[in-house]
């Protein structure tokens, strides 16, 4: 059965290579070799457009072959599983092919890819590159949020063969930093910020206006932090 369904993915990805690459080959095959410079062009534009048709399929196909899952705790053999299990191969097919490089290369790009698999993001929001939403469908993030480089947000874990999906909100004006880690049923709060590299544990819940580091993250004592640097301010020189 596992095979079974490793040879399909094989199939489907290599479909969309075909479609999404067989333009720009037709093209470059009709110019020849002697226009060796136009040839180039043509060849650094088609790339680009294969990556843009290669993710519009992918979100097709999310979009026509899988289901919403409810939030809750899930038996991992369970068969509700099935439609969220094939919308998140969708969504790694996609960054592990050279494709995702173009797509994170641009802010529009990544924007309209993640909108398209379903997340409720605002257009102000700013989702720096190389950030991956592994159930895009499972977030929403206000106005203004920022998203920093080599984010990593997902919205589910499988723990001693119990699979939990739960949704993240993120309020509007926070900052996610670079390099963070986002589990699920993570809520944050309006002008909330993550600092970078901070890992923040499922289910943690961010109030408004709060800074929270570490890993586990935890929220930034600035009273204590205050009191800390005041001690050191009045320690005697040597």
């Amino acid at each position: 059965m596992r095979l079974i369904s490793e040879l399909k993915w094989i199939v489907y990805e290599s479909i969309l290579y075909f479609l999404a690459l067989i333009g720009p080959t037709l093209l470059l095959m009709k110019i020849g070799t002697s226009h060796p410079a136009l040839s180039l062009i043509v060849a650094i534009l088609g790339w680009s457009a294969a990556a843009v048709l290669f993710a519009f399929l992918i979100v097709i196909t999310k979009r026509l072959f899988t289901a919403d899952l409810e939030p809750g705790r899930y038996d991992h053999t369970d068969p509700k599983l099935r439609p969220w299990k094939t919308a998140i191969g969708l969504n790694h097919l996609l960054m592990s092919t050279p494709f995702w490089r173009v797509i994170t290369t641009y802010d529009f790009l990544r924007y309209l890819y993640f909108k398209g698999m379903g997340a409720k993001i605002d257009r102000t929001c700013f989702i720096g590159r190389d950030v991956q939403i592994l159930d895009p469908w499972g977030i929403t993030a206000g106005r203004y949020v920022v998203f920093g480089h080599g984010a990593v947000i997902g919205a589910h874990k499988l723990e001693k063969g119990i699979f939990t999906y739960a949704p993240i909100s993120i309020g509007k004006y926070a900052t996610i930093g670079g390099r963070c880690i986002i589990g699920p049923g993570v809520s944050i709060g309006d002008s909330a910020v993550v600092s970078a590299n901070s890992v923040v544990w499922a289910g943690s819940n961010i109030l408004p206006g709060e800074v929270w580091t570490g890993n586990p993250a935890t929220k930034m004592n600035f009273k204590l932090l205050r009191q800390v640097v005041h001690a050191l301010a009045r320690k005697p020189k040597v």
